[in-house]
């Protein structure tokens, strides 16, 4: 497969439709460090690891502060990716904080009724989250971890937004599980549009030196929102969603088959998501729109994927 055909998708991805520059700029630093487009890294590392074992665990879920809702970027390309790896017969783990499970249950119904996916919580608490990544691991024997729009803390150990205000209380602490994951030479893939998701610490030194709040957070750590856990592969765009889909349409060409969702059902689960209480984690009210940006363009946006995916595997 041509690597032309790879950054074409990142390309799409990184549509600076909100305007925030941080993605563009993250995204430049890590082609220069795979020196190969970051969608074809990313499709590859996930597609040879699932040869290996069919457990693959998904994570998702940000709490915004102040209105203490999940926000509508991490959860739709979560369930996106996880009907598309179990139609490749992988079994997929979703893995959340406890408020969110019935979330994404209910999204997963949005675009398959069958009910072969499991939804478990993952704790918030530090010491509970240790010994629950240890059982986990154990007991599923994942071959592949992925995390979307997972906050992972900061070197000093505290998590932000990426407006550099402190949530460490309200989120699930699955960077324990990818550390441990990676310690254990798992494949750990990372998606994140602001730098202080989980993976973000492939390119730690560059987000505390180009990012908004990057070295010095609002909060009395001043450590700064960069992550400080590494991936195997990490994907940055726009949306978090859109880099799930991305990966999709990666996954689509290596295995011959079209993956993706359509913009019907990128309507229906965006919908869906609002119905449920999610909110727009920029704007943080209810709104059918991602990171400030709307419906109809996210929808477009799975238009062009579709339609630059379906064209290259039957090329």
């Amino acid at each position: 497969m041509v690597e032309e055909v790879f950054e074409v998708l990142g390309q799409i991805v990184l549509l600076d439709l909100n305007t925030r520059k941080t993605p563009r700029i993250l995204y430049s630093a890590l082609r220069e460090k795979y020196r190969r487009p970051m969608i074809m890294k990313a499709s590859l590392t996930l597609f040879n690891a699932i040869k290996e074992n069919k457990t693959v665990f998904i994570s998702t879920g940000f709490i915004m502060p102040k209105v203490y809702a999940q926000e509508t970027d991490g959860p739709l390309g979560a369930v996106v990716l996880a009907r598309a790896l179990t139609n490749l017969g992988i079994d997929t783990i979703l893995l959340t904080e406890p408020q969110n499970t019935e979330l994404l249950k209910e999204l997963l119904l949005t675009v398959d009724t069958s009910g072969r996916y499991k939804v478990l919580e993952f704790p918030t608490d530090p010491n509970e989250a240790n010994i629950r990544a240890e059982e986990l691991l154990k007991s599923y024997n994942p071959s592949a971890l992925i995390f979307i729009e997972k906050v992972g803390a900061n070197y000093k150990g505290e998590y932000h937004t990426m407006g550099g205000i402190n949530v460490t209380g309200l989120h699930a602490k699955v960077d324990i599980l990818a550390k441990k994951a990676l310690a254990e030479k798992k494949t750990v893939i990372g998606i994140g549009d602001g730098g202080n998701e989980v993976g973000m610490g492939v390119l730690e030194e560059i987000i505390r030196e180009k990012v908004p709040y990057g070295r010095v957070c609002r909060c009395p750590c001043k450590g700064g929102i960069a992550c400080h856990t590494s991936c195997t592969a990490l994907v940055v765009s726009t949306t978090s969603n859109w880099g799930a889909y991305a990966l999709v349409s990666g996954l689509s060409l290596l295995s011959h088959s079209l993956l993706l969702h359509t913009p019907l059902q990128e309507e229906e689960l965006l919908k869906k998501a609002v119905e449920l209480g999610c909110v727009d984690g920029v704007l943080l009210k209810k709104s059918l729109s991602v990171d400030s940006i709307p419906l109809k363009e996210n929808s477009a946006v799975v238009e062009l994927l579709n339609s630059f995916t379906q064209r290259n595997i039957s090329d």
